[in-house]
């Protein structure tokens, strides 16, 4: 999973950790995310601002995109779509994105029923 492109929340707006819900990388639309201490999300932040500017380093200004899931999707979905091919080439969405010129930021939160 691409974390350096997603930033993750619960219901109540407490950023949780994206790598996975039951275990290492996995994921289940039957579990919640675990919270992320404040510690974790800054250096978490600082990771995804470090590949932002690493990026931003080759040549031409950085384009942001932010791509923010509407309600009535799972966790789970929203975080499949991050990797979904998108082309006949199997280019997944968020490198269809980072190959148009900008740095997609995936912004999730817990917004289903």
């Amino acid at each position: 999973m691409p974390t350096q492109h997603i930033v993750m929340f619960d219901s109540d707006g407490s950023p949780v950790d994206p790598t996975g819900n039951i275990g290492d990388t996995r994921h289940s639309p039957f579990f919640s995310y675990p919270k992320m201490p404040a510690d974790d999300y800054d250096r978490y932040l600082e990771d995804l601002f470090k590949h932002i500017t690493a990026k931003s380093l080759q040549g031409a200004t950085r384009k942001i995109l932010f791509y923010v899931h509407g309600g009535l999707n799972t966790q789970v979905n929203t975080l499949e779509r991050v990797v979904q091919p998108v082309g006949s080439d199997n280019t997944k969405l968020y490198e269809a994105i980072l190959n148009g010129g900008y740095y997609p930021i995936f912004v999730n939160w817990k917004s289903s029923l």
